[in-house]
């Protein structure tokens, strides 16, 4: 099961499962969370992490954030907890990035931005967080 914030719909977040028959591995998005401007304190980051099928960071993952007419792609760094491994700090608001893991089908989260509920196309810093697990579908 998925543990989702309750304020990603208000935001117009979605998540696309990743297209993976039965009895295949692949990187389910197992949690997301949001914070607003006074949660974020001045971040405005999409922070990911990925992790094994026993619960561990796999370090140099590569996660991928794109967008219209670009993408990045970054490995996962040895951050102590509670840092997550992949950061990418947004300039854009509204529905601008989309998030996914390298290497297998990945579950891809869509439409994340800066900008908050009222808001949603100005530049307002927030943060999202995102921890993936490997699985079997």
């Amino acid at each position: 099961a998925r543990a989702l914030d309750s304020r990603l719909g208000g935001l117009g977040i979605s998540i696309e499962d990743a297209a993976v028959a039965p009895g295949q591995p692949y990187y389910f998005l197992k949690e997301v969370r949001w914070e607003d401007e006074q949660e974020a304190g001045g971040k405005h980051h999409i922070y990911v992490d990925v992790l094994d099928e026993n619960g561990r960071r796999i370090v140099g993952q590569n996660v991928t954030v794109f967008w219209s007419d670009g993408s990045a792609t970054l490995p996962l760094e040895d951050k102590p907890f509670p840092d997550f491994g992949f950061n990418y700090q947004m300039y854009a608001s509204g529905y601008a990035y989309s998030v996914k893991v390298e290497g297998l089908p990945s579950d891809i989260l869509r439409g994340a931005g800066m900008g908050d509920l009222a808001n949603r196309f100005k530049g307002i810093h927030t943060a999202y967080y995102l921890t993936y697990q490997k699985a079997i579908k």
